[in-house]
């Protein structure tokens, strides 16, 4: 009897032993995964005129047959390095992992880059890490996609930056004295962009201005027939001032085809 307990009690000992040890060796899978994406994401950002201001990463998911790490992160960045830099975060692999992009907040700062005079913007990017074996790799690929998609068919018809600038003149006066006058310069566009939302299901908000009615509306008609994005909608628009220069303050939304 008590070699029987003896050889239970023995059984019970050696089960519990190899799945704390499982458990601490996917610990410390899981937290090499982690920090691949994090060393990876720190490059991806290190790019030219590029800051990388923070990350956060929420607890894991685990499912069935794989896990999702949530993560977000903010960084400063000219509208030129957007889309190449989404494409080079879902080129990630590492060992079947792959990195989804499935939201993103953009906002126009104040500040601007001296070399180009782009406005820097501010941007937040929320995701995820797979790993495991996924139900749907195709779905992935699409939610990668659609956020540059909905880029590319923008910015070939607008930009974030503003069209409209305040300069300082310094026209001669007749009695030879220089005086300085701030001047509107009206760029070549008539419409840009202040803010951008795009949630995980793929519909978008922008925001912006317009100096013509009817720029707007051709700007919600050129996305329209672009064949990436549907259902667009104007649904505000509002008489303002921009740097002493009437406006027309606009939100729209639509979403990826």
């Amino acid at each position: 009897m008590k070699s029987c307990l003896r050889f239970a009690t023995l059984a019970i000992f050696l089960l519990f032993a190899t799945c704390t040890m499982s458990l601490a060796a996917k610990g410390v899978g899981e937290f090499n995964k982690i920090g691949a994406v994090i060393n990876y994401l720190g490059d991806v950002y290190a790019a030219p005129f590029v800051k990388f201001l923070d990350m956060r990463i929420s607890p894991i998911i685990r499912c069935e047959n794989w896990i999702e790490v949530p993560w977000e992160v903010g960084i400063n960045t000219p509208e030129s390095r957007i889309v190449p830099d989404l494409q080079k975060v879902a080129q990630f692999s590492n060992s079947g992992d792959v990195l989804s992009c499935q939201a993103i907040n953009v906002s126009v700062s104040a500040e601007t880059y001296k070399e180009t005079k782009q406005p820097v913007l501010s941007v937040t990017i929320m995701g995820k890490l797979y790993s495991g074996t996924l139900p749907a790799q195709e779905l992935l690929k699409k939610q990668n996609d659609r956020i540059s998609e909905i880029f590319r068919a923008l910015l070939k018809e607008t930009t974030f930056k503003p069209q409209v600038q305040r300069r300082v003149a310094k026209p001669q006066t007749s009695n030879g004295e220089v005086s300085a006058e701030e001047v509107r310069e009206t760029m070549s566009g008539k419409h840009w962009l202040t803010n951008l939302r795009v949630d995980s299901d793929a519909r978008t908000q922008v925001a912006g201005y317009g100096l013509e009615l009817k720029a707007i509306t051709k700007l919600a008609e050129n996305l329209e027939n672009s064949g990436q994005v549907v259902d667009v909608f104007i649904n505000s628009l509002t008489k303002n001032v921009y740097e002493k220069t009437p406006v027309w303050r606009f939100e729209m939304n639509f979403k990826a085809r």
